[in-house]
């Protein structure tokens, strides 16, 4: 009995697993540019709309995460990293004396269902 209660416990484990979304996922619109806006499936890939500010201008691409790293690979062999700070995606090489105003420019927060 212990032995057929144990086996059932690894197999909730490991289905709970494969059943959990990435920790980013949705829409990440740029903080300065709403128009420039990033969308994460749970299939672990991504569409940047507007990249770069310029309108019409798509990109696409697969994504990892680890811990709080999200890892971005373009299809056109740019990669892109930045910090996950709760709803908040912040450049790994932001330069932190910038002013808000400029340090908005590369930064994506997730757009919240309504």
């Amino acid at each position: 009995m212990k032995k057929i209660l144990i086996c059932f416990l690894i197999v909730i484990v490991i289905a709970t697993g494969c059943l959990q979304r990435h920790p980013v996922t949705g829409d990440y619109r740029n903080e300065a540019h709403n128009s420039q806006y990033i969308v994460f499936t749970d299939a672990g890939t991504f569409s940047h709309s507007n990249y770069d500010n310029t309108y019409g201008l798509s990109k696409t691409g697969d994504f990892s995460v680890k811990d709080n790293l999200l890892i971005m690979h373009y299809k056109d062999g740019q990669i892109t990293e930045y910090s996950i700070d709760g709803y908040e995606l912040i450049p790994v090489m932001e330069n932190q004396s910038e002013p808000m105003s400029n340090l908005r420019q590369n930064r994506f927060a997730k757009r919240l269902e309504q």
